[in-house]
């Protein structure tokens, strides 16, 4: 799935739309989107047990599919914040379930080191296992181990670091890639859906940090965990998406 924040076609049209969009959008937030996606959250882990979900759909083959495009498609390009938050979140989640969810997205300082590691500190990734046994490595090193202890106010979904527009675009783009169609006309010919267990469970996430943040809620460590529980558990996490 792609992390970039560029709209469709149809993503500036829904933004453009409202003669107030910021309003619109904020309303959108704390009403139907924020609701949805935290019933999401909720459902996924009603499926189960009370305990730390143990990630299973994060094999080490996941985590080359999703790291290789983080480094070679992502980080490559000029990235705004919420990009960057999204891409940490998802690279150091794979290896530690037992991230807060606001561990990256609340924190600028951590999120800007693992961004620089995937740029600069990672080995190329011709050689997977190289690759992936070096990221563990890394990873471990600077992923936070809980949640972040002094969040910075100005990097939450009410601070001015990350762009409402920008994070509207993000929202439809996540929803598209899990839910559009082949015949969507935003694809434009190119297909590129998140159908793998691994992109659905982080995708999915990436929507519930933004929602969840908004509505000023909680989002621990076992509510995104256990969208990663099991390919049957992420089917049932789009499906409620969609």
């Amino acid at each position: 799935v792609s992390t970039q924040s560029t709209w469709g076609v149809h993503g500036k049209q829904w933004y453009q739309r409202s003669v107030h969009g910021k309003q619109w959008y904020q309303r959108r937030v704390h009403g139907g989107i924020t609701s949805f996606m935290m019933q999401v959250t909720h459902a996924a882990v009603i499926l189960l047990s009370s305990t730390l979900a143990s990630a299973n759909v994060y094999t080490e083959s996941a985590i080359f599919e999703r790291l290789c495009h983080f480094k070679n498609d992502g980080v490559v390009n000029l990235l705004n914040a919420i990009d960057q938050a999204m891409i940490a979140d998802g690279s150091c989640r794979m290896v530690r379930p037992e991230l807060d969810g606001y561990a990256l997205w609340h924190d600028p300082a951590t999120t800007g080191a693992v961004i620089d590691a995937l740029k600069d500190v990672l080995p190329p990734t011709g050689k997977p296992s190289h690759f992936v046994l070096s990221a563990h490595e890394v990873l471990n090193d600077l992923c936070p181990a809980a949640a972040v202890e002094n969040a910075q106010e100005e990097y939450t979904c009410r601070g001015r670091a990350y762009d409402v527009e920008v994070m509207a675009g993000a929202m439809h783009n996540w929803q598209r890639a899990l839910c559009a169609p082949m015949i969507d006309p935003e694809w434009e010919g190119e297909f590129d859906p998140a159908y793998q267990p691994q992109q659905v469970a982080l995708t999915a996430g990436f929507m519930c940090i933004i929602a969840c943040d908004c509505n000023e809620s909680m989002l621990p460590a076992a509510s995104l965990a256990g969208f990663a529980e099991n390919p049957e558990t992420t089917a049932v996490v789009q499906k409620l998406v969609c």
